[in-house]
C-alpha cells in the first residue's frame, strides 16, 4: 500500500456462487461516471462452483489494465476482502458486494466529498435502497437529507454498519483487517473503531446503493439464523468486543457505540423463538443468552428507549434484564388504568394494548364473540368482561364475563420468555339483552381496577373493517357497526336502513380517490345487483391453481355426474394455462384463476371447496379483501385437504388463521387430533368422511413392476410461493442439505439399479410439487432411474406402482387404501421435526402406525427394496392390519359422506 496510488478508488468484491447476479454488478462499476479508467476493481473468487469464476476471467480479459481476479480457497466474505486488500492501488476503497449494484454516480460523489474532507473524516457513505423482492428505502436513510458531516457525538443514532454503501481512506486498513471469525457485522465492527478517532464521517445524498433481496432467500442476512455463527461468534466478536475496545480507547462507551450495539440486538430480542429450532443445542443456546443478557449491561436505558423498531412491552422486558433497573421496576395505578414504571421511565399504559375480535355469530337467540386481548405478563388472575355502555335509563348496566383460554401463539417473548399475554374470550350474548341500540366495550378486571380496552382491531374474518369508518354488518333483524372502542348493535325492522349504511359506506370507500379502491366500489354494486337475481347456490372447488387431479377434481366430478342439484351451481377454478383446463371443462363449469368471473362468483359463492389452505384460495382479493369483509362474511370454507394431517399443522391450520368450516378428515386418529391440538375447531366443523379422491383409485400394478419414489417438500430449502407460477425457488446451498445428500446417496447407488434389472423393476420419481425441478442436477441420478412429470394424474401412478417410499409424505395413505406396501426413508427425521419445516411431530408415529417399514439409511434401505422386490411387493400381514384398522370406511362413498356434511353446513 506504499506503492504510488494508480487509481481514483479501488473496489474489492468477494465473489462465491453468485453467477446470475455478477455480471450486473460488474458492468454497475464499468458505468460509473467518474470513468471507468481512474477505478481499480479486483474480484476475489472465494472458491466458487457455479460459474462465477469464469465470469470473472471473462472480465479480467476484457479489462486487463483495471481488473483483478484472485482465485483463493473458501474461506469466507472476510478472508476474500483481506485478500484483496493487498492488492488495492488508490487513496480509497469501496466493497460492493457481488450481487448488488450501485448508481451511476455513487463513486464520484463519495470520491469528491471524502476528497474535499479528508482532513477532517475518514469515510463518507450514500443511502441504501433495495431492490430484487423488496423494495423501498433502508430503515438508516433519514441521514441522507442532504450531504454533509456527521457528528457522532451529537447524531449518536446516525449508525452506519456498511462498508458496500461507503467509501474509505485505504490508510484506515494499514492496522486493520476484517475479523475471519465473523460471518456477520464484520463491516460493523471496523467502522466503529474507525469512527472512535475522529468520531465523524460523511454522509452523501443524490446517490445511492442497491442492495438486492433475492428471491432465493439465500443470501447470508436471509439464512442468518440458520447459521451457528449468527449467534454467539457474533456476539462475542462484534457487540461485546465493540463496547470493551470503546471502554479501552476511549475511557467511556460513545452512545453511537451504544446505539450500534443496541441496534443489532433488537433484532435478535424480538423473535418469538431466541435461537431458530435446531441450530444450537441447549448449552450454547443458554450461553448465548447470557451473552446477551451481560452485553445489555453496557447500554443506557436511554438508549434502549430509543430504538426505532422495537415495540414499548420488548424495550421495557430489555431494560429489565439489567441488574440496575431491576429493583426500580414496579406496577403503578390511576383511576382508569396501570402502567409499568422502571425509574422515571414508563411503559404505555395498559388500555393501549390491542384487543382483536375475531368471530362474531348470530344465532336466534345469542351472539357469540370470539377473540383475543394482550395485556402485561406481570398482571395476574385478570378477567375480561364484555359491558354495556351506561344508559340514562334507571336500570344496573349488563355485563358478560368472558370464557378465557390460552392464545400462546400470540404472546410476544424475548430470550423466550413471555413479555406479553394473550388471552382468547369467549362472550354469549343473549338477543334479549340488547335494547333498541347499545354500545358493548372490553375491560380488563384486575385488583378492583377497570381499565378499558381503547385498541380495537378486527381480525380478518370478522365483518367489521378497521381501515373503513362506515363499515358495516347485517344479519337477520341484527345491524353492526362500530366507533372507537364501542361495538354497536342496533335492533332493525326497517331494512331501508341498510341501503343508507352501503350509500355511506361506498361514499367512503369512492371519497378515498384510489383506483384500486374504485373497483373495489364498483365490484360491491355489481355484488348487490347479481346477488337480487341469484337463485342458486354458487360453489367454487379448487385443487392447485395449475393442476387439478386432487381432492376438489374427484368431488366436481361427483357433483356433475352423480348428484347434479339443481339448487346448486358448482365452477372449478383453474388457471387457465393448465393442462387439466379443457379436461375439467367436459366435466363441468371451470373459470379462470383470478379473471373477472373468478372475482365476482368469489363475492356472490356461499361454498368455497378446496383441497388447498393458502391464503388466495379462500380470499380473492389480497390486500383489498377488507373493502367485502361484510359479504364474505357468510361463506363456507370447505377445507377438503390434500393429504391426511398426521403431524401437529396447527401453525397453520388454526381457526384464526384459516376459519375452516368443514374439515375433511380420513382417518380416526386423524379426525381425533384436530380436535385435540390447539386448531379451536370442535365437532361441528371437524367430520370424518374419507377424502373424495378415495372414490377414483384403482389398481392395475399387475401389468408392470414398478417402484415409486414420492418424497415430500423441505420448506426450509425453498423460497416464497409464487402464487402465479405455483411454484417455488431453491435456496442456495441446497447441494450440501442432509435431503440432497440422503436422496443423492439412494439415486446414485449401482446395487438398487442392478438389483431392479435382475428383478425387472422400473425406478421412478416423483418430486413433490413444491420441489423445484432443479433438484435433480444435484441428486447424481442413476441414468436407469425414470422422472416423473408432475402432470402425471395420482391415481394413475398409485394404480401402476407396486411399492412406494416415501420419507414422510402422507400421500400413502391412498397407496395402503388399495391394500399395497409403503417404505419411508427418514435419515433426517430430526432435522425435518426439529421445527423448521412447516411439520411439528404429531400423534403418528411412523414405526407404530404407518404401513410399512422405517428405514433410517440409504443401505438399510435398498436392502429393503431388494427384500420387495424379491418376494413381489406383497402386503405384509402386520401392515394389513394396520391399514384397516386405520380407515373407518373402505367404500367408494367418500364424496357422498362430503357432500351430506355441507348439505347439513
Amino acid at each position: 500500500m506504499e506503492e504510488t496510488k494508480e487509481f481514483k478508488v479501488s473496489v474489492v468484491t468477494a465473489v462465491y456462487n453468485v453467477k446470475d447476479y455478477l455480471e450486473e454488478m460488474i458492468e454497475s462499476i464499468i458505468a460509473q461516471n467518474i470513468g471507468f479508467e481512474y477505478i481499480q476493481l479486483i474480484l476475489v473468487d472465494d472458491g466458487s462452483t457455479d460459474g462465477s469464476s469464469e465470469i470473472c476471467d471473462q472480465y479480467a480479459l476484457q479489462y486487463p489494465d483495471n481488473i483483478v481476479v484472485i482465485h483463493k480457497k473458501n474461506g469466507g466474505v472476510s478472508s476474500a476482502r483481506n485478500e484483496g486488500l493487498n492488492y488495492v492501488k488508490s487513496e480509497f476503497v469501496n466493497f460492493t458486494d457481488s450481487d448488488d449494484k450501485l448508481y451511476s454516480n455513487a463513486l464520484k460523489k463519495m470520491y469528491d466529498y471524502l476528497k474535499e474532507k479528508e482532513d477532517w473524516i475518514d469515510f463518507v457513505a450514500i443511502p441504501l435502497k433495495f431492490f430484487g423482492t423488496k423494495k423501498g428505502e433502508h430503515a438508516l436513510n433519514y441521514r441522507f437529507k442532504k450531504t454533509r458531516i456527521v457528528d457522532m457525538r451529537k447524531n449518536y443514532d446516525y449508525i452506519q454498519l456498511s462498508m458496500s454503501g461507503a467509501l474509505i481512506k485505504t490508510s484506515c486498513f494499514d492496522n486493520r483487517r476484517f475479523d475471519s471469525e465473523l460471518a456477520y457485522t464484520e463491516d460493523a465492527q471496523i467502522i466503529i473503531d474507525i469512527l472512535l478517532e475522529k468520531m465523524r464521517y460523511g454522509v452523501v445524498s443524490g446517490t445511492g446503493y442497491l442492495y438486492r433481496k433475492r428471491e432465493t432467500c439465500d443470501s447470508a442476512v436471509d439464512l442468518g439464523r440458520s447459521k451457528v455463527s449468527y449467534y454467539i461468534p457474533t456476539i462475542e466478536k462484534f457487540i461485546l468486543y465493540s463496547l470493551k475496545n470503546a471502554i479501552e480507547k476511549k475511557g467511556y462507551i460513545p452512545q453511537f457505540v451504544q446505539y450500534t450495539c443496541m441496534y443489532d440486538l433488537q433484532w435478535r430480542l424480538n423473535q418469538k423463538e431466541l435461537v431458530e429450532t435446531g441450530v444450537l443445542n441447549k448449552d450454547d443456546e443458554e450461553q448465548y443468552k447470557c451473552l446477551i443478557i451481560n452485553a445489555l449491561q453496557y447500554i443506557d436505558n436511554k438508549i434502549i428507549m430509543e430504538q426505532k423498531n422495537l415495540g414499548n412491552n420488548y424495550k421495557m422486558a430489555i431494560m429489565s434484564l439489567k441488574e440496575e433497573n431491576k429493583a426500580l421496576k414496579k406496577l403503578e395505578f390511576s383511576p382508569d388504568d396501570l402502567k409499568i414504571c422502571i425509574g422515571d421511565i414508563s411503559s404505555i399504559n395498559a388500555s393501549t394494548y390491542t384487543v382483536t375480535y375475531e368471530f362474531i355469530e348470530i344465532q336466534p337467540k345469542a351472539i357469540v364473540i370470539e377473540g383475543y386481548v394482550r395485556y402485561f405478563k406481570e398482571l395476574d388472575d385478570v378477567e375480561i368482561v364484555l359491558k354495556m355502555e351506561e344508559t340514562e335509563e334507571e336500570c344496573s348496566p349488563i355485563e358478560y364475563i368472558a370464557e378465557v383460554f390460552d392464545r400462546n401463539e400470540k404472546c410476544s417473548l424475548c430470550l423466550n420468555e413471555v413479555i406479553t399475554e394473550a388471552k382468547g374470550f369467549r362472550f354469549n350474548i343473549k338477543k334479549e339483552d340488547l335494547l333498541e341500540c347499545v354500545k358493548l366495550f372490553l375491560c380488563l378486571r384486575y385488583q378492583e381496577n377497570e381499565i378499558v380496552m381503547r385498541e380495537v382491531l378486527f381480525g380478518k374474518f370478522f365483518p367489521l373493517a378497521n381501515q373503513l369508518r362506515k363499515s358495516y354488518f347485517f344479519q337477520e333483524d341484527i345491524l353492526l357497526t362500530y366507533s372507537g372502542c364501542f361495538l354497536k348493535f342496533t335492533r332493525l325492522n326497517n331494512k331501508n336502513v341498510i341501503k343508507e349504511c352501503e350509500k355511506q359506506l361506498q361514499k367512503e370507500i369512492f371519497s378515498k380517490n384510489n383506483k384500486m379502491l374504485r373497483r373495489g366500489w364498483v365490484a360491491r354494486n355489481i355484488y348487490h345487483c347479481l346477488k337480487r337475481r341469484k337463485k342458486r347456490e354458487i360453489w367454487l372447488i379448487s385443487d392447485r391453481l395449475g393442476k387439478a387431479d386432487d381432492n376438489g377434481e374427484a368431488f366436481f366430478t361427483y357433483m356433475n355426474t352423480m348428484v347434479k342439484d339443481n339448487n346448486v351451481d358448482t365452477y372449478f377454478v383453474l388457471d387457465k394455462n393448465s393442462e387439466d383446463y379443457e379436461r375439467l371443462r367436459k366435466v363441468g363449469k371451470v373459470v379462470s384463476f383470478h379473471s373477472t368471473k373468478h372475482k365476482i362468483l368469489s363475492l356472490l359463492c356461499d361454498k368455497i371447496i378446496s383441497s388447498q389452505a393458502e391464503e388466495y384460495y379462500i380470499k380473492r382479493f389480497y390486500n383489498l379483501s377488507y373493502l367485502y369483509k361484510d359479504i364474505q362474511y357468510h361463506q363456507k370454507f370447505i377445507f377438503l385437504q390434500h393429504g391426511v394431517t398426521k403431524d401437529n399443522l396447527s401453525r397453520w391450520l388454526a381457526k384464526s388463521d384459516k376459519n375452516i368450516s368443514m374439515f375433511v378428515t380420513v382417518t380416526r386418529m386423524e379426525y381425533q387430533s384436530i380436535l385435540e391440538y390447539a386448531y379451536y375447531y370442535n365437532e361441528k366443523q371437524v367430520k370424518c368422511t374419507g377424502f373424495p379422491r378415495y372414490d377414483y383409485l384403482y389398481d392395475n400394478a399387475y401389468e408392470k413392476n414398478i417402484i415409486t419414489f414420492m418424497p415430500t417438500w423441505r420448506s426450509y430449502l425453498t423460497g416464497k410461493l409464487n402464487e402465479h407460477t405455483d411454484s417455488r425457488p431453491l435456496k442456495g446451498g441446497f447441494e450440501h442439505s442432509s435431503y440432497c445428500q440422503m436422496y443423492q446417496q439412494v439415486f446414485s447407488s449401482n446395487r438398487l439399479f442392478e438389483a431392479a434389472k435382475k428383478y425387472h423393476y422400473d425406478i421412478k420419481l416423483m418430486l413433490h410439487p413444491s420441489m423445484p425441478s432443479e433438484c435433480l442436477d444435484f441428486f447424481n441420478c442413476n441414468n436407469n432411474l425414470e422422472i416423473l412429470d408432475r402432470h402425471i394424474r395420482y391415481r394413475d401412478l398409485f394404480a401402476q406402482s407396486k411399492l412406494i417410499v416415501t420419507d414422510y409424505s402422507s400421500t400413502v395413505f391412498d397407496f395402503a387404501y388399495l391394500r399395497k406396501p409403503v417404505v419411508y426413508y427418514q435419515q433426517d427425521v430430526d432435522e425435518f421435526f426439529s421445527g423448521k419445516h412447516t411439520y411439528d411431530k404429531g400423534y403418528f408415529d411412523y414405526e407404530r402406525d404407518g404401513f410399512g417399514e422405517v428405514e433410517y439409511t440409504a443401505e438399510t434401505l435398498i436392502d429393503r427394496i431388494i427384500e420387495y422386490m424379491k418376494n413381489g411387493c406383497q402386503l405384509k400381514t402386520i401392515y394389513s392390519e394396520r391399514i384397516t384398522k386405520t380407515f373407518p370406511y373402505n367404500d367408494k362413498d367418500n364424496c357422498k359422506r362430503v357432500y351430506e356434511e355441507i348439505i347439513k353446513l
